[in-house]
């Protein structure tokens, strides 16, 4: 019966791409979920195509419709999280970023009325009728459940997981079949400096804590300084490799969870194949929409929950840049707010901000690299604050840890300089001094 209505769904990618009319409102699903096939067929009807804006997330791929210039007043993209797709298209004016909480994707897609069209890379459908968008939940469920035309782009090879990933046929208008990998993204590489932060990172954790890694060389240098902890627990908007290693290795139970005790909690999983081999028919790994997995007040009923997130720059009253260079949008908001507020609302919580306590950076006028402290007295002009002051607790860097919570401005600024970099520790005092912050 299901194979029949199936059947019946079942159109080309060419037929998908038809569907396309100007001044439509398209959403991708993000990140290892995206249509690639569909993106990649959109510049075969573009000649007849004008204003058609594409809400996407986390882009994995330089698809054409997205950095050839061309393409500027055709299509018109928005993301609610930058990738280096989204950052280059960006630059050529082809894309704009949709400031938001994680939590708040499908809220900020859908202010904007009702999706015409809403395509996502889908598993196998079953023998019940079920397919399951596979690693990933962030807005899914209310894209699926709103748009006007829904298109499953049904890869045989993404993996089959449980939770708010799983729709029935039905819930689809049309369908086209694609055979491809699901996109991994490569581990960062963990620097000297990485791993002493991960070792500060780790001595914060205590057994029986439930964890939430960020991605990047510090949160990977964290998850291998945890590997002598006992029964951890995993509730985070993004599952990867260094948190698989860690449930291998035994340290990830979930026995002393207080929130879905023996389950893995996530939105969404990036990584390598590793990752997708993990959870694909992995009852112990549930993925919700990111509305109710990053919810503080969900976040908070972990026992000792601990976020781990990284940021770019901190200035002397606490304040997190995590998403922007000045001006120039890197990623987004993600999860780091909602996690960290969450976290310090459990009981035993914490939250953790992790950075490098200097960067190389390229000097616009001369183009020379030059080495600049990431604490610094204020933020540069244009600087987006990510997580404020009154949200932050913990600061880690090579040089040590700064509980900032509960602290003055005075009593952060000499706790911030403790874990700058010695070569700049008198400047920031001087101008510690000159702008009487202490």
């Amino acid at each position: 019966m299901y194979q029949q209505r199936y059947q019946q769904k079942r159109i080309s990618v060419e037929d998908a791409v038809g569907l396309v009319q100007s001044n439509q409102h398209i959403v991708l699903g993000g990140g290892p979920i995206e249509p690639w096939e569909f993106i990649a067929n959109l510049p075969k009807v573009s000649d007849r195509l004008k204003n058609v804006k594409i809400s996407a997330l986390l882009s994995m791929k330089a698809h054409e419709i997205m950095v050839n210039p061309k393409y500027k007043g055709i299509f018109e993209l928005d993301s609610g999280f930058y990738s280096g797709v989204h950052r280059a298209s960006n630059k050529l004016g082809l894309c704009s970023h949709m400031p938001t909480h994680l939590r708040n994707c499908a809220d900020g897609v859908l202010r904007r009325g009702t999706p015409d069209i809403y395509v996502v890379t889908v598993s196998a459908m079953d023998q019940h009728g079920y397919v399951t968008t596979g690693p990933g939940a962030i807005y899914e469920p209310e894209m699926i459940h709103s748009a006007k035309t829904v298109i499953f782009e049904v890869n045989s090879r993404s993996p089959r997981t449980f939770g708010d990933t799983v729709f029935h046929i039905s819930d689809a208008d049309y369908v086209y079949e694609v055979d491809r990998p699901v996109p991994v993204l490569p581990s960062a590489p963990i620097s000297d400096e990485d791993r002493i932060i991960g070792s500060y990172i780790a001595e914060l954790i205590e057994d029986g804590s439930t964890i939430q890694l960020g991605i990047g060389g510090i949160p990977n240098a964290a998850a291998q300084a945890l590997m002598e902890k006992k029964d951890l627990g995993i509730h985070t908007e993004m599952l990867n490799d260094a948190m698989v290693d860690l449930v291998r290795a035994g340290v990830v139970t979930g026995r002393c969870k207080t929130l879905y005790p023996d389950k893995i909690i996530t939105s969404f999983c990036m990584g390598s194949q590793k990752v997708y081999d993990f959870i694909d028919n992995n009852p112990g790994i549930l993925h919700f929409k990111a509305q109710y997995t990053n919810a503080p007040d969900l976040v908070k009923q972990n026992y000792k929950m601990v976020s781990v997130n990284t940021t770019i720059m901190v200035d002397f009253s606490g304040q997190c840049a995590s998403e922007s260079v000045r001006s120039e949008q890197i990623s987004g908001t993600g999860g780091q707010v909602e996690t960290s507020i969450g976290a310090q609302m459990a009981m035993h919580g914490k939250s953790i901000i992790a950075l490098h306590a200097t960067a190389e950076i390229k000097m616009p006028d001369t183009g020379e690299r030059k080495r600049v402290s990431n604490i610094v007295p204020f933020l540069e002009p244009g600087t987006i604050v990510t997580l404020t002051r009154t949200d932050v607790d913990y600061v880690v860097t090579e040089y040590g840890v700064a509980h900032l919570k509960g602290l003055t401005v005075k009593e952060r600024t000499k706790a911030l300089i403790a874990i700058a970099h010695p070569d700049f520790r008198a400047e920031l005092e001087a101008a510690a001094q000159k702008y009487h912050f202490i």
